[in-house]
């Protein structure tokens, strides 16, 4: 089985949409697909997405995530962790935990991770990656850079300053995805209406340009130790 990990309910087909189109059958592990404690309150993100509070927002994120993957052959699976907009944060220790335990119960062939950029979601998501796969005993990992930031001035590189800093080193990976089947994943976005309707049309544009994947190394001993973004 092949296994991406995706901060948030789109970000796995935005960013991997035609790697995944290649490996159906993959698993899509949303970390912050969770409902937030106050299912009425109203982000300014979730407003501009069309919703009327966060639990709507959720309820129909997660349906369209399902569709898009439908399109895809890939399978959902979303962990109870909050996105940050509704300022309930969980610890890298728990996000650790929860993909340590994905992991273990599926021993994935490969596992596809964000590249860490510029979301604070993002950012951890890649950290606990990291630090889950490295107490599993491996060193090495494919990272996807996330579409929409990485069309942000600078951002790729603030996010390989950071990784250095982290004890990461990150290399373009020798064979890019290519081929594939873009259109299948053009339809698959169109199932994120609501998040199309948040995002400029140049920022939609950016998720269909081509994918571009990183490799990771890291060495065993863990690299950092204070678990902040």
């Amino acid at each position: 089985m092949h296994v991406v990990v995706s901060p948030h309910l789109d970000d796995a087909v935005l960013s991997a949409g035609t790697w995944l189109a290649a490996y159906p059958g993959a698993l899509v592990v949303t970390v912050f697909a969770g409902m937030p404690h106050d299912g009425g309150k109203l982000t300014d993100w979730d407003r501009r997405a069309g919703f009327a509070s966060a639990a709507e927002a959720v309820a129909a994120r997660r349906a369209e995530d399902r569709a898009a993957l439908a399109v895809l052959q890939a399978e959902p699976l979303w962990l109870d962790h909050v996105d940050d907009q509704y300022a309930e944060p969980h610890p890298l220790e728990m996000l650790v935990a929860s993909l340590r335990a994905v992991l273990r119960r599926h021993a994935p062939a490969q596992v596809l991770a964000p590249l860490g950029l510029f979301h604070r979601d993002h950012v951890l998501t890649q950290r606990a990656c990291v630090h889950a796969m490295q107490a599993e005993g491996v060193t090495a990992l494919t990272a996807y850079e996330d579409a929409i930031y990485r069309a942000i001035p600078g951002c790729l590189q603030q996010a390989l300053l950071r990784l250095a800093r982290d004890g990461v080193q990150a290399t373009p990976a020798l064979d890019q995805p290519g081929g594939g089947h873009p259109d299948r994943k053009a339809r698959a976005l169109q199932a994120y209406a609501s998040q199309c309707q948040a995002f400029s049309r140049d920022q939609w544009d950016d998720a269909l340009r081509p994918e571009r994947h990183w490799q990771l190394t890291w060495p065993h001993a863990a690299p950092w130790s204070d678990g902040h973004a």
